[in-house]
C-alpha cells in the first residue's frame, strides 16, 4: 500500500509540473566536436567510464584510440571543443571499468589492469591530470590473474573518503 501511495503520489506531482526550456546540449553537427573510437575489426571497443573535471572530460573503457590520437584505454578531451588532450597514462593488460574525479583535483581510475605507467597498481590507481600517478595513493588489491571479470567496477569519491566495489 506504501509504494502504490508513493507512486501514485510521484506520477500526480509530476502531471502537474512544467516543462523547462533546455538551450543546445550539443552542436548541430555533434560530431565535428565530439570525440570518436575506432569501429570495425570485430573489436568491441567501448566506454566504461567516463567523469568531468572543470572543462575536460575523462574517459575509461576498452580502446586503442580516441579520434586517431593513440590512447590505451583511457583519455581526455576538452569538453567544449572535444580536443585530445596530452594525458596519456600506460593503463595496459585490462579495460578501465570505472572513473572519478577526486576532491583535491585528481583521476581514479578502476578496472582489471594490472599496472598503470609500468608500475603495479592492480585494478585502481589515482591519477594526476597530466597522467602521471600520484604515489601516496596505494590501497592493496589482489586480482585473480588471468580472469578479465576481476577487478574494480565502481568508484565513488566523496572529500577525504573513496568507495570502491567490484570482484578482488
Amino acid at each position: 500500500f506504501l509504494a502504490q501511495l508513493l507512486l501514485t503520489s510521484s506520477v500526480a506531482f509530476a502531471a502537474t509540473m512544467s516543462p523547462i526550456n533546455h538551450g543546445k546540449v550539443v552542436t548541430t553537427n555533434p560530431i565535428d566536436t565530439t570525440p570518436q573510437l575506432p569501429i570495425g575489426n570485430n573489436k568491441q571497443f567501448a566506454v566504461r567510464g567516463i567523469t568531468q573535471l572543470g572543462s575536460i572530460t575523462y574517459i575509461g573503457g576498452a580502446f586503442p584510440s580516441i579520434s586517431g590520437v593513440s590512447r590505451t584505454n583511457i583519455a581526455a578531451f576538452n569538453t567544449t571543443s572535444g580536443a585530445i588532450q596530452p594525458f596519456a597514462p600506460k593503463i595496459t593488460g585490462g579495460t578501465v571499468e570505472t572513473v572519478a574525479s577526486t576532491d583535491d583535483g585528481n583521476i581514479l581510475v578502476g578496472g582489471t589492469f594490472p599496472a598503470v605507467n609500468g608500475i603495479s597498481k592492480p585494478g585502481i590507481a589515482k591519477l594526476n591530470t597530466n597522467g602521471s600517478l600520484d604515489n601516496g595513493f596505494n590501497p592493496s588489491l589482489t586480482l585473480q590473474p588471468g580472469t578479465n571479470k576481476m577487478g574494480v567496477h565502481h568508484i565513488v569519491s566523496r572529500g577525504y573518503y573513496t568507495y570502491i566495489s567490484g570482484s578482488f
